[in-house]
């Protein structure tokens, strides 16, 4: 599993998976990895927790809060930590 900008023009990263891509963050937005604040990242959480698919590593929100909302604002440390949690490689 890897990120790579996103082909599609209106999504920051697409995950590939054994060859299967999953696009992911909106272009443009402001991300906690962009500095947004912790009160915008709990905002975000909140308003997408709904979904219910955080815990699906190959799911688009599960990407973004894991990565673009996860608990640093470093992509790659997070990353790291995504590929651990969901034990991928």
């Amino acid at each position: 599993m890897y990120i790579k900008p996103s082909s599609k023009k209106d999504k920051r990263y697409d995950a590939v998976f054994d060859g299967k891509t999953i696009p992911f963050g909106a272009k443009g937005a402001k991300t906690y990895v962009d500095s947004a604040t912790d009160k915008t990242k709990q905002a975000w959480l909140a308003r997408h927790s709904v979904r219910g698919t955080f815990n699906n590593p190959r799911s688009a929100s599960s990407l973004s809060k894991h990565i673009l909302w996860g608990p640093t604002k470093s992509v790659r440390s997070n990353l790291k930590s995504f590929k651990k949690k969901f034990n991928l490689s």
